[in-house]
């Protein structure tokens, strides 16, 4: 789980995807020949006609992996073969990004979508990881420090490295949305694809299909008749109980990962819980401090300084 410090430590998480993206497609491209990318599980390449934002394509698209070892996965994985486990199970993968791609299936007249992690990641990881572990702790020696900056180098290879490893482990991206699901429980405009546990491992994740329209795309929300300022409202909402109330947020959220459907005259639906964030106590107390400072417009109550240090 990412952590959100005072001291900006999490800053250096996001340093790190560029170059993992580039090595997930240099991976790839080893594989099977070539390979676009952008940021860590974002690009997305639809291959179907998708309706669902979970689906939908990114700018940079990423092929995806043969099928048939997707379904080796699988079935390595759960241990059974995908048409005894399922009743339908689609061999054409609806998406791919640069850590896996999804699949549909149905079971029992429900419908899921499954999500099977790119062979050869931890691998990838563990070469990449070793070589910028040496880097940073050189650069732990040789930075100077002279911008006054509180550059702490190995602690954010470390941090980068932990997030990057549960990026990887599907049954930490579970585990996060079904804390984020329980902290909206009680809330009926914010939707999350439930998780099926009895189908779910580290390189497997299976949930609930939940199809929606990107946040992003304006016409379509129009034509699907939600009140966009209300939706904008909620989007607000959301951000501020997931950071105020509950300390832990989705920290990857952009179009592809939160989409609308007309549910209770539109309803935000959160995709992909690989990295979260989260804020201790003490901090959301002088964030909450800060913000009924600016809501007052009491400069007093807005002190960065005390709620960074805390």
């Amino acid at each position: 789980m990412t952590r959100v410090t005072g001291s900006g430590g999490s800053s250096g998480i996001f340093a790190c995807w560029s170059r993992v993206d580039e090595r997930a497609a240099s991976l790839y491209e080893r594989k099977k020949g070539c390979c676009g990318f952008s940021s860590v599980g974002k690009s997305v390449d639809s291959y179907s006609k998708p309706s669902s934002s979970l689906v939908e394509g990114f700018p940079d698209q990423v092929p995806p992996f043969p099928t048939e070892t997707a379904v080796s996965i699988i079935e390595e994985e759960l241990g059974a073969p995908v048409d005894k486990i399922f009743d339908r199970f689609d061999y054409e993968p609806i998406a791919a990004a640069s850590l896996g791609q999804v699949h549909r299936a149905s079971l029992k007249g429900q419908e899921f979508v499954i999500k099977v992690q790119r062979p050869g990641l931890k691998d990838l990881f563990d070469i990449d990881l070793k070589n910028l572990r040496v880097i940073a702790e050189y650069l732990q020696k040789v930075d100077p420090k002279s911008d006054g900056a509180k550059r702490d180098w190995v602690a954010i290879y470390d941090e980068c490295a932990s997030v990057l490893y549960q990026e990887i482990d599907y049954t930490k991206e579970a585990a996060n949305a079904e804390l984020f699901a329980n902290n909206f429980k009680d809330m009926d405009y914010v939707k999350v694809p439930k998780i099926v546990r009895e189908y779910t491992t580290p390189q497997v994740l299976t949930m609930e299909y939940v199809p929606g329209i990107k946040i992003n795309r304006i016409k379509q929300l129009d034509q699907l008749g939600v009140d966009r300022q209300r939706l904008g409202r909620y989007v607000v909402e959301s951000y501020l109980e997931q950071i105020l109330s509950h300390g832990f947020f989705h920290a990857d959220p952009h179009p592809g990962n939160i989409a609308v459907d007309d549910v209770n005259g539109g309803r935000l639906i959160f995709y992909d819980f690989g990295m979260m964030g989260s804020i201790s106590s003490n901090i959301r107390e002088g964030l909450l401090e800060a913000f009924y400072g600016v809501y007052e417009k009491n400069p007093d109550r807005v002190k960065f300084p005390q709620i960074l240090d805390k």
